[in-house]
């Protein structure tokens, strides 16, 4: 278990958010795909449209022509990796249960977003469950592995710090 306080530096906390997110997103499309209903990044990215104002969406519209939901996909997408980001960082450093809390809570954003319009049926939550829970588990898994691979140096019996092995991370 990662215990708080652990040397892992920022970057790979940064790593284990990305990858945890990567995996969980598509995983998301994946499912979306076999169950026909829209995935949680185009749920997401539809309610940003129905709440922004009218001007912003006026603008866009006129900055960015037909490539306006492209770039509000790829907003969505950056700021998604921004959070993962620092959600791997804590989950490393502090906490992995912490980091996983934080991956429920956007997976509670992408499952609200596909109840509110577009899909019908039961089947329509499916891929937020699926991303959520895979992407929380490989936040949990990864942070885990490096919270051991950079743990705080020991002093052994012999006075000398221990040496950290951090190729058996990769």
């Amino acid at each position: 278990m990662v215990e708080p306080g652990s040397s892992a530096p920022r970057w790979a906390g940064c790593l284990v958010g990305l990858a945890s997110a990567a995996v969980g997103l598509a995983v998301g499309e994946l499912v979306a795909a076999v169950a026909s209903v829209r995935s949680p990044l185009v749920a997401v990215g539809d309610r940003v449209v129905d709440v922004v104002p009218t001007q912003v969406r006026s603008w866009a519209i006129s900055t960015f022509g037909t490539d306006d939901k492209t770039v509000l996909m790829a907003g969505v997408l950056v700021l998604l990796a921004i959070a993962a980001a620092l959600l791997g960082i804590v989950a490393v450093r502090r906490s992995a249960w912490i980091g996983a809390v934080g991956v429920a809570v956007f997976a509670l954003v992408g499952l609200v977003a596909q109840l509110g319009r577009g899909d019908t049926g039961v089947l329509r939550p499916l891929p937020s469950i699926a991303a959520g829970v895979v992407s929380a588990g490989t936040l949990v898994l990864l942070a885990r592995r490096a919270g051991r691979i950079w743990q705080p140096t020991r002093v052994v019996e012999d006075g000398g710090p221990t040496e950290i092995e951090r190729r058996r991370f990769l």
